[in-house]
């Protein structure tokens, strides 16, 4: 059941990717495939079928997985980084709250991926294809500092665990915090677990640039574009290379590893150990 609820949180977010592309005006780019093929303008009644169908999508698996989970005897859990909440889906509202909260995490965890790379690149060419969609996605957000872009989807989850938490209190899925110390202390924490999510794009990024380094994989934008993110981070690594031996990429990757996995360790004992 856990595959089932990943691919549909993946269909999930595609139909939300093709929401707001349909939205975005900018014109495809010269020498790519995109602009070899004739621009239609997307129908609005089209454009919003697709964010039509995303609550569709959650709102049936909940159904399905209110019906199933009892026969399956199912139990799904969320992890938020720093705690995990279990969640009995053969309870309808339960069900539907796991659903949206699910798709939820993803979308987050998205958001934040894009708000990254948007960051390491802010001294990137506007006409880099890659990086104009990702600032386009984007919006605002992506003409402000990089600072700034780093910090928002951090301050954003802090926020949001606010809501959440309380909500989890009242329904008795985990114990009420000792006060307004307490509540705060734990969404900074819940708030930083966010970095956990990075460890899978940083660790594929790393992955296609070793690639890219020693293996030709054609002259498309988006190779080039995979080059210079992973230079611009692996640019306090750039005392690993050595002549035409670039070593930055695999202790890239280790560290990438290496800290996710004491992350995973240390944000939950210290979540536990609150209030400080």
């Amino acid at each position: 059941m856990g595959y089932i609820d990943f691919i549909l949180n993946l269909a999930g977010l595609l139909l939300w990717l093709n929401w707001r592309s349909a939205g975005l005006s900018a014109p495809p780019p010269a020498l790519t495939l995109a602009s070899t093929l004739k621009r239609t303008e997307a129908e609005p009644g089209n454009r919003w079928l697709f964010l039509a169908g995303l609550p569709s999508v959650l709102l049936v698996r909940s159904l399905l997985y209110w019906q199933m989970a009892p026969a399956l005897d199912w139990t799904p859990n969320l992890s938020f980084g720093a705690i995990v909440v279990s969640f009995r889906v053969d309870m309808l509202g339960r069900a539907f709250l796991y659903s949206f909260l699910s798709f939820g995490l993803m979308l987050g965890a998205f958001f934040s991926w894009i708000c990254l790379v948007s960051a390491v690149n802010h001294r990137m060419e506007e006409t880099d294809s890659c990086q104009r969609l990702i600032q386009l996605h984007l919006g605002w957000l992506g003409r402000l500092p990089a600072l700034v872009q780093l910090l928002v989807p951090f301050l954003v989850a802090s926020l949001l665990w606010l809501l959440a938490g309380s909500l989890f209190v009242r329904l008795g899925m985990m114990p009420a915090p000792q006060g307004l110390g307490h509540t705060l202390q734990q969404s900074l924490v819940i708030g930083g677990s966010l970095v956990l999510a990075w460890k899978y794009l940083l660790a594929g990024l790393f992955v296609l640039h070793f690639l890219n380094s020693y293996v030709y994989l054609g002259g498309a934008p988006f190779w080039n574009f995979i080059t210079v993110t992973g230079r611009n981070l692996l640019y306090p690594l750039s005392w690993c290379r050595f002549g035409k031996l670039d070593l930055a990429p695999v202790l890239g990757i280790a560290l990438v590893i290496g800290l996710g996995e004491a992350g995973e360790y240390w944000l939950p004992e210290l979540y536990r150990r609150l209030p400080l």
